[in-house]
């Protein structure tokens, strides 16, 4: 792939994933409600754009995804939604973790003979737990009576212990569920690409033997002809 064509895929990846992300922030789709538990996938965009289109293009989509979130934040003041109008909170998060994403993913792709569709797998799993981190990190930072009380936590008890119990509340509630969907929807995805490859792949093959074929029987013909007319200039 040229760095001009490889460098327009950069742009479409970071186009179509961060309008998913936006939709995804803006609209009911984004949240899951599977009996009790109520899923966020609203990251998985920002994922899928970080492991096919580098951690540009994860960042930026995160950015986005930020943004949204924010002006979500002012326009829908709902539970802690207000908390989330602070660009620390709702853009920060989103535009560092795809950073753990990308890293995450080449580091599994050194495997040898390592799917890359499950070292993206991986990196979604490590990487929504990074997102659910830093969001938790920075809430508890900026507002930190408020949201453990929020959790049911005493302040009085410290910001870091609270933090830590915080973590592990949203992890226990709904963190590893979003952890299981991510992981999920990026092995169908990256997988069903693999295989899409694959089968371009074969049939590019057939394609090549075809003309392989017709230019060895256009040699053969060429050949028949010139002894012909070898034949009949001797005559």
């Amino acid at each position: 792939m040229s760095s001009k064509s490889n460098l327009n895929f950069k742009i479409a990846i970071t186009g179509i994933f961060s309008a998913l992300a936006v939709i995804f922030t803006v609209t009911p789709i984004g949240f899951i409600q599977v009996g009790v538990v109520a899923l966020t996938i609203n990251h998985i965009p920002v994922i899928l754009a970080t492991v096919l289109g580098g951690p540009v293009a994860g960042i930026c989509t995160g950015f986005i995804f930020g943004i949204t979130s924010l002006i979500k934040a002012g326009v829908v003041p709902q539970g802690l939604n207000p908390l989330f109008f602070n660009p620390l909170i709702s853009v920060f998060p989103r535009a560092l973790f795809p950073l753990a994403v990308y890293g995450i993913f080449k580091l599994f792709d050194l495997i040898p003979k390592m799917p890359k569709f499950i070292s993206a797998s991986i990196a979604a799993a490590a990487g929504t737990f990074v997102h659910t981190f830093l969001v938790i990190l920075m809430l508890v930072v900026v507002h930190s009576e408020e949201v453990l009380v929020a959790f049911g936590l005493d302040p009085a008890n410290g910001i870091i212990s609270g933090f830590w119990k915080a973590l592990g509340l949203a992890f226990l509630s709904n963190g590893i569920y979003e952890i299981i969907a991510a992981t999920v929807v990026t092995f169908i995805v990256m997988s069903s690409i693999y295989i899409s490859k694959k089968k371009s792949s074969k049939i590019s093959m057939l394609a090549q033997n075809a003309e392989d074929e017709a230019d060895d029987a256009d040699a053969v013909d060429t050949e028949v002809s010139d002894d012909v007319v070898s034949d009949s200039d001797s005559e």
